[in-house]
């Protein structure tokens, strides 16, 4: 191992040039090369000792006798600091807006019920004391997503090597089935015709969209009229990855009728420019329950699930699954890359019409029945044996029939028993 202080050298306009703060230079048993490190004293034997810490810090790190350096000054950081990091990587990786958002809310309210100050106050029992006096408050899947953006936060932490383990990997999340405060279901296709019928042209539009596609309302909102190709034979639109929730751009197929309603929208709207909105989506959804009134039908159903226009959504998941869609085509429509999200999370099981699948199996009146319900079985399920008519025989044929009884009585044993063919069972005959 060898260690030494310096003053770096370089030139500048042709001049040598010192700098006024020291550097260490050190390397430890094993290491190829030297490590360099600027120390920011201007006394050397200052710099001395400050080199001689960080050689005696990175000597017990390598034996396991210290935790790393960084590690040890993210543990001491004030977190509302980590958080801005963290926040501002989000941003320059291209997370949207609102979901940076929702992160720093929700890390801001545990940083309080908590009394979370620095990094290294984070316990599975602090927030595990807090979540039980929030049960009463706020629903499951709630303290869920406060546990999930803290996960994100520590996981950020030691992928980035500032800390070596998450502390709050161990939690369990809240079990949310059978606690569900926002239980959607979907629309029956007599629903959303008569939601249509009440909603007037500009919003029906809107509806049938999100009703067809599954476009989600930010999504909607995002549409141009240059998005949308109706023109061809099967008319099409695009969601780009800016705006669409899993950042991927995808083209998919238009229904023939919403392709119809799509024309007479642009034409009612004037014509207008590829590049101006194809739709006027509501902010805020008083319009929308105001419609669901006139069309007669109920926000929330005697079971406690409620209609609302992410409803839209489901309602198209539910429909591609009552007609028997393949899941790989239904993941693709609805843009999901877990299949479990269209299957279950977004089907409403309700609305899926069972009984017409249990009609589809085999039934019981089929023209080749079975055996045992034959009318010509006999009580055990067998066969009666028939009397077989046989023709009259030349006698040059029957010298053959009687051959082959011959050798068909050779093959008896000797108390009048049959040896199986061979190739089937070993005789036993002899052993």
């Amino acid at each position: 191992m060898k260690q030494h202080v310096f003053k770096p050298r370089r030139k500048l306009a042709g001049k040598p040039f010192v700098a006024r703060e020291y550097s260490g230079r050190y390397r430890l048993a094993g290491d190829q090369r030297d490590t360099q490190v600027a120390l920011k004293v201007t006394d050397k034997q200052v710099a001395r000792a400050k080199l001689a810490e960080i050689v005696l810090q990175k000597e017990k790190e390598r034996q396991g006798l210290a935790a790393p350096a960084r590690q040890t000054e993210t543990a001491a950081m004030a977190l509302t600091d980590v958080i801005r990091e963290w926040l501002g990587d989000l941003r320059a990786k291209g997370t949207g807006s609102h979901h940076v958002s929702l992160m720093e809310k929700r890390l801001g309210v545990l940083i309080r019920g908590c009394d979370w100050q620095r990094v290294r106050d984070i316990r599975p029992d602090s927030f595990i004391q807090w979540r039980s006096s929030q049960c009463s408050n706020k629903a499951a899947k709630t303290l869920n997503d406060y546990l999930g953006a803290v996960r994100a936060l520590l996981n950020w932490l030691v992928r980035t090597g500032r800390l070596p383990a998450n502390p709050l990997a161990g939690v369990q999340d809240v079990e949310t089935r059978g606690r569900e405060v926002r239980n959607r279901r979907a629309f029956g296709h007599d629903e959303f015709l008569r939601l249509l019928s009440v909603s007037g042209p500009v919003r029906s539009v809107v509806y049938a969209t999100a009703y067809y596609t599954g476009l989600r309302r930010s999504e909607l909102a995002s549409l141009t009229w240059g998005d949308f190709n109706l023109a061809a034979d099967i008319p099409t639109f695009t969601i780009h990855a800016k705006h669409a929730k899993n950042r991927t751009t995808v083209t998919l197929p238009l229904h023939p009728h919403l392709k119809e309603m799509l024309l007479e929208h642009h034409k009612a709207c004037g014509s207008p420019a590829t590049s101006e909105n194809a739709f006027a989506v509501p902010q805020r959804l008083y319009a929308f329950h105001q419609d669901l009134k006139a069309a007669g039908i109920a926000k929330q159903d005697a079971s406690g699930r409620i209609l609302d226009f992410h409803s839209l959504r489901h309602s198209c998941a539910t429909r591609l699954a009552s007609l028997d869609v393949p899941l790989p085509v239904s993941m693709r429509l609805m843009r999901h890359s877990d299949p479990k999200l269209t299957a279950k999370a977004y089907v409403d099981a309700a609305a899926i019409p069972m009984a017409q699948f249990v009609a589809k199996l085999p039934g019981m009146r089929d023209e080749q029945r079975s055996l045992i319900h034959s009318p010509e079985s006999d009580v055990s399920g067998q066969r009666p044996a028939h009397a077989v008519a046989l023709p009259l025989l030349s006698p040059d044929s029957e010298a053959s029939l009687v051959e082959l009884l011959r050798r068909t009585l050779s093959q008896l044993g000797e108390r009048g028993q049959k040896v199986g063919p061979v190739g089937f069972e070993p005789t036993t005959k002899g052993l």
